[in-house]
């Protein structure tokens, strides 16, 4: 009986130290949530537990970049590579400007007519003799123009830009008194904008939406305060250079030449878009106007005024910017 209780004892004692020897064996260490390391025998085994390692890359916002940035674990020293996702939707970018130099500025522009188009300019009128010369002209070829005027000669006769307006021709202002604007204070160009304004309605019964800088010459100043599209053109006559004076002493055929010039940088460049600027003041250019504005229309040009163009072209004009011609 003694030796039965005596190997009892001894399975007991086995039983409850033969564990505690067992674990003793064994180092656990705990990654805070991250990996289990567990020493056997001086041999070192790793175990991932889920989601401790997990790095998730999170959709960028519209600015955010979307390159690949080399980084660094920050569980391992070993690097690796995070790609960012791309946006579900394609970012979008409107040009309302896409170019804010000269010589052109637009502003979109849709599918061409078909017809080919050009707009005659006048500036410096009205002159009672030669600019009635020309609307007739331009009426009898079922054609339009835009006349630029200056305040001092549309308020001495206001009856030739309602004559121009009844035959569908458009009327911009050319300034009052012909100053640069780049050395008028901003101020005195509100004023000269205002008074035109005025002078043009009351003789057409409509505002001018269209201006032309004197002597083609602005800056960024006088470009933010005119409050109109500005006007330029494409094709330069220099028609002033060929006028006629009091004293002039040229020849019939010399002054032939000189009008052939101006009818010659018309029809030899004229391209469907373009903007011609010519004065309305020069019996030379009234000369001029009779040669080759039945020759442009024979040549399958229709004639209308700078809006007309634009609008035609698909081209949306917009206050301060610049505009050359409508292609």
């Amino acid at each position: 009986m003694n030796n039965l209780k005596l190997k009892v004892k001894k399975i007991l004692i086995i039983c409850l130290f033969v564990p505690l020897i067992v674990l003793s064996c064994f180092e656990w260490t705990g990654g805070g949530g991250g990996s289990i390391a567990v020493n056997i025998g001086g041999s070192k085994v790793d175990a991932e537990v889920d989601g401790a390692n997990e790095h998730t890359s999170s959709i960028p916002h519209d600015n955010q970049s979307t390159t690949e940035k080399p980084t660094k674990n920050p569980d391992t020293t070993k690097p690796y590579t995070q790609t960012t996702k791309s946006p579900t939707e394609p970012i979008t970018v409107e040009h309302t400007e896409p170019s804010t130099t000269d010589p052109q500025e637009t502003t979109g522009r849709e599918e061409p007519a078909s017809e080919k188009l050009i707009a005659l300019t006048f500036d410096d009128g009205p002159n009672p003799k030669n600019t009635v010369r020309i609307l007739k002209i331009l009426e009898e070829n079922n054609s339009k123009a835009t006349f630029f005027v200056i305040g001092l000669n549309a308020e001495v006769h206001p009856e030739i830009l309602k004559q121009a307006v009844d035959i569908g021709c458009e009327i911009g202002t050319h300034s009052y008194g012909h100053k640069s604007f780049k050395r008028m204070p901003s101020k005195d160009i509100n004023n000269d904008m205002t008074k035109m304004k005025k002078i043009i309605f009351d003789a057409t019964g409509k505002e001018p939406t269209l201006f032309r800088v004197p002597f083609g010459s602005f800056n960024d100043r006088v470009k933010a305060t005119v409050g109109m599209p500005i006007i330029q053109w494409s094709i330069d006559t220099n028609d002033w250079k060929y006028k006629t004076t009091t004293n002039d002493t040229r020849t019939q055929a010399e002054l032939e030449r000189d009008k052939k010039k101006i009818v010659d940088s018309v029809l030899k460049y004229a391209k469907d878009g373009d903007i011609i600027l010519m004065h309305d003041i020069y019996a030379m250019s009234a000369n001029a106007c009779a040669e080759f504005i039945p020759k442009l229309r024979e040549m399958g040009f229709k004639l209308v005024t700078v809006s007309e163009l634009m609008e035609a072209k698909g081209i949306q004009m917009h206050n301060g910017k610049v505009y050359r011609n409508a292609y």
